[in-house]
């Protein structure tokens, strides 16, 4: 992922924790977390280190493990994404990914918010799920939707305002393994 940066240089964490932590204490500006096996699904785990440290999705690359006959995917995370970065990926033109979470006790805001994601020209990509933990009647759902870059702050703004619980986790493109 960092060859897609210039200058990168890396700094070596013993733990995923502790590579978050670099990136929280400014001593690295990213980190490379693993967020998906093509076996099985979502590392939710990971996803709960965004939480915890506040940190947001802003690439992806898929690597293929031919011994295990697996693909996972690892996410480039840092603070947040930048202007600059949303320039870059509006300059390209590219389809990206906007993926959030929203907490809901069922589904049943779905339905508006896929209508919504359509008149953006976005896909509904993925929805997760799990239940909260400090509400049995309450689950966080984790969506992807793939939007064209021109659409970004439209259906942002629309998820801001209309759901308290939505939590941006990353807006990014997905970098070829080379």
């Amino acid at each position: 992922l960092t060859s897609s940066m210039s200058n990168a240089k890396p700094v070596f964490a013993s733990s995923f924790a502790g590579a978050c932590e670099e990136v929280v204490d400014n001593r690295a500006e990213f980190c490379i977390l693993p967020i998906e096996d093509s076996n099985d699904g979502k590392l939710f785990g990971f996803y709960s280190m965004l939480d915890r440290y506040d940190l947001k999705i802003t690439a992806v690359c898929d690597v293929e493990n031919e011994e295990r006959g697996n693909t996972v995917r690892y996410a480039l995370v840092g603070r947040g994404i930048s202007k600059k970065e949303l320039s870059a990926i509006s300059r390209k033109k590219l389809p990206c990914s906007l993926e959030f979470s929203i907490i809901s006790s069922d589904a049943s805001f779905s339905g508006e918010l896929i209508s919504a994601a359509r008149c953006c020209g976005a896909t509904v990509k993925k929805i997760n799920s799990l239940p909260v933990e400090y509400d049995e009647n309450l689950r966080k759902f984790f969506l992807t939707l793939d939007i064209s870059p021109d659409e970004i702050y439209p259906i942002s703004l629309y998820l801001a305002l209309e759901y308290s619980s939505y939590n941006f986790l990353g807006l990014y493109q997905k970098i070829k393994n080379n």
